[in-house]
């Protein structure tokens, strides 16, 4: 749903919200409203494929996240005290490496040679569902146990990161906190 002419950085600033690439809803159906835009700050166009299609959140960290959409997830590593490194590039081969701290959960499939990100979306503790801790613990949706989980989780602040694949790689993991670097393409 074009936004017509909104200034997207003025609604970002304004409301105190996040931009976080992605090109369908949330897989638990989330009510989150569409915008069009060229980027960030820009004004709300329809440009074919130029444009980014985003969602909003309430914003969880103060760092600027790039672009990984068509990047690649090269794999990760689990490291002691709850640490879990992902090694990401960007479209334009840019490499980095997502530090997440104090991993509480973490599910991830069909980890390919080659993974292609689709998106990666961040969200908040307000924004966990029943439907996310049920995929991360292994138990019912409907079942006491995951709204026991859901509430435990929220008020221990605990984030989210939905990352969705074009092509391989693809889970959730749920985290404290998170720490982006820079690195080297190996």
């Amino acid at each position: 749903m074009p936004c017509g002419s909104e200034t997207v950085g003025e609604l970002f600033w304004n409301q105190n919200i996040e931009w976080c690439c992605v090109d369908r809803l949330s897989r638990q159906g989330l009510p989150y409203k569409w915008l069009t835009v060229l980027k960030r700050g820009g004004k709300a166009t329809n440009q074919g494929m130029a444009e980014t299609i985003v969602k909003f959140v309430q914003r969880t960290f103060s760092m600027n996240i790039p672009n990984f959409h068509d990047g690649h997830f090269d794999g990760l590593r689990i490291g002691p005290s709850k640490l879990v490194s992902f090694f990401l590039r960007t479209q334009d081969g840019k490499a980095f490496t997502l530090l997440l701290q104090e991993v509480d959960a973490l599910i991830l499939s069909e980890f390919k040679q080659g993974n292609i990100v689709l998106d990666l979306v961040f969200r908040s503790a307000g924004s966990l569902t029943r439907s996310d801790m049920a995929e991360l613990y292994s138990v019912d949706a409907s079942a006491r146990q995951a709204e026991d989980l859901l509430k435990a989780k929220r008020e221990q602040g605990f984030q989210l990161l939905e990352i969705n694949a074009s092509y391989g790689a693809h889970g959730l993991v749920l985290f404290r906190t998170l720490e982006l670097r820079p690195s080297s393409p190996d």
